[in-house]
């Protein structure tokens, strides 16, 4: 698993195109969050896993950390390819 932060996200996603999956909740996500990205919260990601591609990358967020670890961890146990943001967006 890879790791990078919310400032190395951002840069990158204006580079290039990013797969974003956002762990928050929906009333956080839809406050704040980076057009395009997925929201699917951590309790109901392991039920949702079939809303995913296999063959994607995905940059894994929430607000400090902690849920996009958890998510980070099924999500590589299941398969699927992510790099983890350390530090969320309280840090942005």
């Amino acid at each position: 698993m890879k790791d990078m932060t919310m400032a190395e996200l951002a840069a990158l996603q204006n580079q290039q195109e990013v797969a974003i999956l956002d762990v928050r909740d929906q009333e956080d996500f839809l406050a704040r969050h980076f057009a395009g990205s997925l929201n699917i919260p951590e309790p109901d990601l392991e039920a949702q896993l079939d809303q995913l591609d296999r063959n994607q990358v995905y940059h894994v967020v929430c607000t400090k950390g902690i849920r996009a670890a958890r998510a980070s961890q099924l999500l590589e146990e299941q398969g699927y390819e992510v790099v983890r943001i350390v530090d969320g967006w309280a840090a942005y």
